[in-house]
C-alpha cells in the first residue's frame, strides 16, 4: 500500500515520539545588579541600582543572594552636601545608603573581566562566597545594569567597554553551566535594547530603556545635591514596583510591568524580547513580577501520608507509573542494522515475528529504512504464512522508506492482510472500502489496527505507475489459470501476438502460477536466499500476485475479485461464448498483464528521492522540521550522490554539462536541492546586523571555513567546487583526488600531473600555497579562487567544475552546495560529511576512534566462513560496528563534530587508495573490453584489502569508469541504443579477497546527469510560451463553444453530428500537446539503467557457477575464486544495461 500526503493527518504518530515536559519550578533567587559609572555628575546610575537593590530585598531576597557592584562611592563624596547618603527622589524621603547595605564589588573591582568571570564562575579559589554567584539550574537571576553606552556596547568607568556579543556569550555559558532556571536581563542606558539582540541561551526575557539611536534621560534633578539623581525608565519601573507590588505574594505579572510603560513620559522606546523564553511572549508575560524580583517562599506540607486527590504522596505515586510507562515505551524501540537479505530475513524471524498478535505479541510498527523496497516484506519478514487459509499480519504494521526502484509490486498494491470475515462474507470493494485501500492506495479513511505494509510514495508511484497498478490489481481480481489451462490453450492464443510468445526461460518460470510447483521451491537450499526470487529477476514469477498469495482454496473469487467473468452482464449476449473461448480470452488478458509488470521488473534498477528528504518533507508535514532534521535531509541528499547512486542505477553521471554537483535526479534532483536550498534561509535567517557582511560573503564566492561566532550552528549555503575534502586538506591534494578533476585532467599520467599544475600557475596559486593546509593558505587567495577557477577552468573542459555565477535572488542560487558549523569546533559541508561518513561505513574502524592503520581495515575471517559462499550469514561483526560508529557521528549530540573530524583520516585514506589504485590500473592498461562491458579486476598491490568492501569497491569502480568514459566522450564513442543514450561506461569490476578464497564483484552503469542550468532555463521559458499558446487556444475553444451553442437550437441532426467531430478534432489536438509535455517532463527515461544485478541472477541461474547474491543493491555479487572467468564469460553475453 501506498499513502498519498494527507495521510499524515490520520496516523498517530511517525517515526519519532516526541514528549515535553513541563518545566519544574524554580527552587532560588538571584539578583546581580550592577552600576558601570564612576564620577560625580553620574550620581542618578548608582540611585538607579541601589532602588532596584532596596526593592528586591523588601521583596525578600536577601543579601546572600544579590551581588552589588558599585563603581564609585557618592556617599563619601566631597561634593555630597548631605555625607553618607543617597537619594534617588528630591524630596529625600529615603535614604537608599542606609546603615542595611552590602556592597560585594566596589570602585576598581567593577571592571569586565569581574563581571564576566562572576556570571560564568570562572573566579579564583581564594574569591569569598560572597563575591560569588551562587546559582544553579533551578535559580531564577535577575540582572540589572546601568551606566553610558550606545549601539551594542555599554562602557565600565570610561576605560572600557562590555559588548553585546559578549554578554550573549556569557549568558551562553551561564546557561550550558546550568547557572540559571529562567533570565530577566534589564538595561537602562542609551540605545540599551541593542545590548541584548545577540542573546541566543533559551529562558531569557529581555528589556531596555531606548531602542538604537535613542538617548535615555534622566527624570529629574535635586537642586541641592547638584545633579540628576533617577533616570526616567527606571523611574518609573520603581514606581510599578512599588505601588503596585506591595507584598512577596502578588500575583501581578510581568506582562502587567511592561504594559506599565508610557512611552511619553520615558521620552524613548523602550523594549522586550520574548523570543528565547518557551511560549515565547505568551507564556513570559504570565510570569509573576516576584518571580524575578521576589524570593521563593517556604511551603510546609501537611499529612504527607496522605493518599487524597491532589495529595503529595499520590502525586509521587502518579509521577512513579509516568517515568515506569515511559522506561516502557523506550525499551520498546529497537535499531537493528541490516546489511544484506539475510539480515532481514533473520530480523523477521527473531523480532518482528515475535511482535505479532498471533504470537502472542501485542502489534507494533517496524520502519524500514533504505530497505525492503525490492522484496516482498510479508514473506521475508514472516508476517504471512502460505499455509494458512487466511492471511493475518498480526497487527504489525511495516512502514517502508527506500529509494531503490524498480518497487516490488506486492509491498505497492497489495500489503494489506486478508480477515476470515472479508474472505467469506464481504466482496473485493466493499473489502477495500472498509480497510480505507483503494488500489493499494490508502485514503482518510485508513485504519492500521489489522497491520500491513505501508509503501511511502516520494511521487513516483502516483503519477508514472499507473499501468503497473491497473494490470497488477487485474491479475489479484483474475481467476486463476491453471498450468493444464496454458498448455491447451497455448496454440489457440499465439496468433494474439509478441506478448502471447514468452521465451523459453520465462515459460519455465511461469510453472510457479501452480501451488504443487511453490511448494517444491520452497524446499530449494541451493542457490542466492529465497526473497531474491522475488525481487527483480526480470521474470513473470516477480511480478505475480498470485503467487505471493496461495491459498487451499480458489482466493480470487471470494477475497479480490470482480463479479466473475461468466456472470458479467457485458457478456450476456443471445450467443454466449463457450467455456474455452472465454478462457483463451483470459489467457490473453493475463499474459497482457504479465508482460507490464515484466517491462516493469526488467527495465533495471535506479534510484529515487532520498529518503532523507522524504522522511524530512513528513516532518515538515507534521510541523516537526528545524535545523538539525534539515541538515540530515541534506547530507543524506549529498551521499546518495557521492555514492553513485543515480536515476539509472548505480554508476556515473554525465558530467560533460556546467552545473555544480553531480546530479542524482536530473530536473528532479535539481528541484528537490533548491526547496533545501529554500528551507536553509527560512530556517536560518540573516542576522540583520551581519548581513552586509553575508552578502558580500556570498557575491564573493568564498567557501565558508570558520563559524560567524563560538554558538554559531546555523546552515549556509556555499559555492562549493567540486573538490574533496577541501576544508582539511590542502588545495592540491584536494584537487588531485577529485574524481571529477581527475578523470578530465588525466591525472593517473605524468602530463595529467603537468596539466594540474599548469592550471595552479594560470591561477597565480604557487606550488607552496598549493601544498600547505586550505585554511592557511594566503586569504587574498582563497577570496579570488571561485572567480579564477571560474575564468581559466573551462580552458581544461573543467566546465562544472564550480558553480556558475548566481543570478537572481539568494535563495535560487543552482548548484550551491551546503555548509555547517558547530561553533569554533567545526566547520563541514554536506559533501565532506558525506565522504567522512562513507569511509566509516565501508572501510572502518573496528576499534577505537582513531586507529586508521590499514592492519585494521580489513577482520580476518574464521573458519566457518570460509566453508562456501553460499551461506546467507553477512559479517554482521564487522559491519555493526561501522554502523554505530557512523551513527554517532551523525547524532544530534555535541561530540558529533568531534568524531567526525576524527574520522577525517580514514576517508584521505579512502581516496588516496582509490587514486593509486585507479591510477595503476589505467597506466598498466589492466582494464579489459569483454563485449557488453569493460572489466578490470584488483588482486595485488597495497590496498587490495580495502578493497573487498563492495563500498570501497563501488568508490572505485565510480572513479573509473569517469575516466573511461571522458576518454570516449574525447574519441566520440559513446554508446547509443535505440533512443537512449548510454551516459555512463558500463564496468565491471572485482577485487580478491584472498581470505574467504572469493571475489567482490560490482558492476556500474547508466548515469543521472549534471543538471545544464543553462537547458534547464530554456526549457521552462518553451514551456512557458508552449502554456501561454495553450490558455490562447482554450480561451478561442471557449468562444467557438458558446457560438456554436447559441445556433444549437437550429442545428439538424447533421450538424449534431459535425458538431461532434469537431470537438472530438480539438479534443485529441489537445490531448496531442498535452502528450508533447509529458514527452518532455519525463525525457530522463531514455537513460539507460543498470541491469547487471537481473544479468547476474540469469547467470546464475543458467550456470554452475558459485555466486552469493545477498546485498541490497543487486550489482554486488560474490563468486567464488576458481569460478570467476565462467562467470564473466557468461555475462559478456547479457545485456547489462537498457
Amino acid at each position: 500500500m501506498f499513502p498519498y500526503f494527507g495521510l499524515l493527518r490520520v496516523l498517530p504518530f511517525l517515526l519519532t515520539v516526541f514528549v515535553s515536559l513541563a518545566s519544574s519550578e524554580h527552587t532560588s533567587n538571584w539578583a546581580v545588579l550592577v552600576s558601570t559609572s564612576r564620577f560625580w555628575f553620574n550620581y542618578r546610575h548608582l540611585a538607579n541600582v541601589l532602588s532596584l537593590y532596596r526593592t528586591v530585598k523588601r521583596l525578600g531576597i536577601p543579601d546572600s543572594q544579590i551581588i552589588l557592584m558599585l563603581p564609585d562611592d557618592m556617599a563619601c563624596n566631597p561634593r555630597n552636601v548631605f555625607p553618607g547618603t543617597v537619594y534617588s527622589n528630591a524630596d529625600r524621603a529615603v535614604d537608599l545608603y542606609g546603615d542595611n547595605i552590602e556592597v560585594d564589588y566596589r570602585g576598581y573591582e567593577v571592571t569586565v573581566e569581574n563581571f564576566i568571570r562572576l556570571l560564568t564562575d570562572r573566579l579564583d579559589e581564594d574569591v569569598p562566597r560572597s563575591k560569588r554567584l551562587g546559582s544553579d539550574a533551578g535559580s531564577n537571576v535577575l540582572v540589572y545594569m546601568t551606566g553610558h553606552g550606545g549601539d551594542q556596547f555599554l562602557k565600565f568607568q570610561d576605560s572600557e567597554e562590555i559588548g553585546a556579543w559578549d554578554l550573549a556569550d556569557a549568558f551562553g555559558q551561564m546557561w550550558e553551566k546550568k547557572r540559571y532556571h529562567e533570565l530577566l536581563f534589564m538595561i537602562d542606558t542609551c540605545q540599551a535594547n541593542t545590548m541584548y539582540t545577540h542573546f541566543y541561551s533559551p529562558n531569557i526575557i529581555a528589556t531596555g530603556s531606548s531602542e538604537l539611536d535613542q538617548s535615555s534621560y534622566s527624570h529629574h534633578a535635586d537642586n541641592d545635591v547638584g545633579v540628576a539623581v533617577i533616570d526616567r525608565w527606571t523611574y518609573y519601573v520603581l514606581e510599578f514596583l512599588e505601588t503596585q507590588v506591595t507584598s512577596a505574594n502578588s500575583k501581578l505579572t510581568l506582562g502587567d510591568l511592561f504594559d506599565s510603560y508610557d512611552e511619553t513620559k520615558i521620552h524613548s522606546q523602550p523594549g522586550v524580547r520574548w523570543d528565547l523564553f518557551p511560549g515565547a511572549e505568551q507564556e513570559g508575560r504570565l510570569r509573576t513580577v516576584v518571580d524575578f524580583f521576589g524570593n521563593v517562599q517556604n511551603i510546609e506540607v501537611e499529612n504527607t501520608t496522605a493518599t487524597d486527590p491532589g495529595s503529595l504522596k499520590e502525586d509521587l505515586i502518579e509521577i512513579a507509573r509516568l517515568v515506569e510507562k515511559w522506561r516502557a515505551r523506550d525499551r520498546e524501540y529497537l535499531i537493528q542494522p541490516v546489511a544484506g537479505y539475510g539480515d532481514l530475513s533473520r530480523a523477521g524471524e527473531d523480532l518482528v515475528k515475535p511482535m505479532q498478535t498471533t504470537n502472542g505479541g501485542s502489534g507494533g510498527v517496524v520502519v524500514c529504512l533504505g530497505v525492503g523496497g525490492l522484496v516482498d516484506l510479508s514473506e521475508i519478514l514472516c508476517l504471512s504464512n502460505p499455509e494458512d487459509d487466511v492471511e493475518d499480519m498480526g497487527g504489525v504494521e511495516v512502514w517502508v522508506f527506500d529509494a531503490r526502484r524498480p518497487w516490488n509490486l506486492a509491498n505497492v498494491f497489495g500489503g494489506e492482510p486478508v480477515s476470515e470475515q472479508a474472505l467469506g462474507e464481504i466482496d473485493a470493494n466493499a473489502r477495500r472500502k472498509t480497510r480505507g485501500v483503494n488500489k493499494g492506495c490508502i485514503t482518510p479513511s485508513y485504519k492500521s489496527s489489522s497491520g500491513g505494509i505501508v509503501v511511502y510514495d516520494d511521487g513516483d508511484i502516483e503519477e508514472d505507475m499507473s499501468k503497473e497498478r491497473e494490470a497488477y490489481c487485474a491479475l489479484l481480481e483474475m481467476p486463476e489459470v491453471d498450468e493444464e489451462d496454458e498448455e491447451d490453450l497455448g496454440d489457440d492464443s499465439g496468433s494474439e501476438g509478441e506478448v502471447d510468445q514468452p521465451s523459453s526461460s520465462d515459460s519455465r518460470k511461469r510453472k510457479s502460477w501452480s501451488r504443487t510447483d511453490d511448494e517444491d521451491e520452497s524446499d530449494e537450499e541451493d542457490g542466492p536466499p529465497r526473497q531474491r526470487r522475488r525481487s527483480n529477476s526480470g521474470s513473470s514469477l516477480a511480478s505475480s500476485p498470485t503467487r505471493q498469495r496461495p491459498r487451499a482454496h480458489d482466493p480470487f473469487h471470494s477475497s479480490r475479485a470482480v463479479t466473475p467473468v461468466l456472470e458479467s452482464p457485458s457478456l450476456a449476449q443471445p450467443k454466449q461464448p463457450s467455456a474455452r473461448s472465454l478462457k483463451r480470452r483470459l489467457l490473453r488478458l493475463k499474459r497482457k498483464h504479465e508482460s507490464v509488470l515484466q517491462n516493469y521488473y526488467s527495465s533495471g534498477t535506479s534510484y529515487s528521492e532520498p529518503i532523507s528528504s522524504l522522511v524530512y518533507s513528513l516532518a515538515s508535514e507534521l510541523g516537526r522540521e528545524d535545523n538539525d532534521l534539515l541538515w540530515l535531509a541534506i547530507v543524506g541528499a549529498s551521499s546518495l550522490e557521492l555514492s553513485g547512486r543515480t536515476m539509472s542505477g548505480v554508476g556515473i553521471s554525465n558530467s560533460s554539462e556546467s552545473g555544480g554537483s553531480a546530479g542524482w535526479g536530473g530536473e528532479r534532483g535539481e528541484r528537490i536541492r533548491q526547496i533545501l536550498r529554500d528551507e536553509v534561509h527560512r530556517l536560518n535567517p540573516p542576522d540583520p546586523y551581519e548581513r552586509d557582511r553575508d552578502i558580500r560573503g556570498e557575491i564573493n564566492g568564498v567557501i565558508p571555513t570558520t563559524a560567524k561566532s563560538p554558538t554559531d550552528k546555523s546552515i549556509r549555503l556555499s559555492p562549493e567546487p567540486r573538490f574533496i575534502l577541501i576544508r582539511h586538506w590542502s588545495l592540491y591534494d584536494s584537487m588531485l583526488h577529485s574524481p571529477y578533476l581527475a578523470s578530465r585532467l588525466h591525472v593517473w599520467t605524468e602530463n595529467g600531473r603537468k596539466r594540474l599544475n599548469k592550471l595552479l600557475a594560470k591561477m597565480g596559486i604557487s606550488l607552496s600555497q598549493s601544498h600547505q593546509s586550505y585554511t592557511h593558505m594566503d586569504m587574498e587567495l582563497k577570496r579570488v579562487l571561485r572567480q579564477r577557477l571560474l575564468k581559466y577552468a573551462p580552458m581544461y573542459g573543467l566546465d562544472g567544475l564550480v558553480p556558475a555565477e548566481a543570478s537572481g535572488h539568494a535563495a535560487s542560487r543552482e548548484g550551491w552546495g551546503f555548509v555547517r558549523c558547530w561553533g569554533w569546533k567545526a566547520c563541514l559541508s554536506a559533501t565532506d560529511v558525506g565522504v567522512i561518513i562513507g569511509a566509516m561505513l565501508e572501510v572502518g574502524p573496528e576499534e577505537a576512534p582513531g586507529s586508521w592503520d590499514t592492519k585494521h581495515l580489513s577482520r580476518p575471517r574464521s573458519a566457518p566462513e570460509l566453508n562456501g559462499v553460499d551461506s546467507t550469514e553477512s559479517d554482521l561483526a564487522s559491519i555493526v560496528p561501522r554502523f554505530w560508529c557512523a551513527y554517532d557521528a551523525l547524532s544530534l549530540t555535541p561530540e558529533s563534530p568531534t568524531l567526525l573530524l576524527e574520522a577525517l583520516p580514514l576517508a584521505q585514506h579512502l581516496h588516496r587508495s582509490i587514486l593509486r589504485t585507479g591510477t595503476s590500473l589505467l597506466s598498466k592498461h589492466q582494464i579489459r573490453h569483454l563485449r557488453a562491458f569493460r572489466i578490470a579486476v584488483v588482486k595485488d598491490g597495497p590496498d587490495v584489502k580495502l578493497f573487498t568492501n563492495p563500498g570501497a569497491l563501488t568508490k572505485l569502480a565510480l572513479w573509473i569508469a569517469e575516466a573511461i568514459q571522458v576518454q570516449e566522450r574525447e574519441r566520440g564513442d559513446l554508446v547509443k541504443i535505440g533512443r537512449k543514450r548510454a551516459a555512463g561506461t558500463p564496468l565491471v569490476l572485482a577485487g580478491l579477497d584472498e581470505d574467504r578464497d572469493l571475489y567482490v564483484v560490482v558492476g556500474t552503469g547508466g548515469g543521472g546527469g549534471v543538471v545544464d542550468f543553462a537547458a534547464l532555463n530554456k526549457r521552462r521559458e518553451e514551456r512557458r510560451k508552449k502554456k501561454e499558446v495553450k490558455e490562447t487556444k482554450r480561451k478561442e475553444k471557449e468562444e467557438r463553444r458558446a457560438k456554436r451553442a447559441s445556433e444549437r437550437a437550429q442545428r439538424e441532426a447533421d450538424g449534431e453530428e459535425d458538431f461532434e467531430e469537431s470537438e472530438e478534432e480539438e479534443s485529441s489536438s489537445e490531448s496531442e500537446s498535452e502528450s508533447e509535455d509529458e514527452d518532455d517532463t519525463r525525457a530522463d527515461k531514455h537513460l539507460l539503467r543498470n541491469r547487471f544485478g537481473i544479468a547476474f541472477q540469469e547467470v546464475v541461474q543458467e550456470t554452475n557457477t558459485r555466486v552469493r547474491i545477498d546485498s541490497f543493491d543487486h550489482c554486488v555479487v560474490e563468486v567464488r575464486k576458481e569460478d570467476l572467468g565462467a562467470f564473466l564469460e557468461a555475462l559478456s553475453f547479457r545485456s547489462v544495461v537498457g
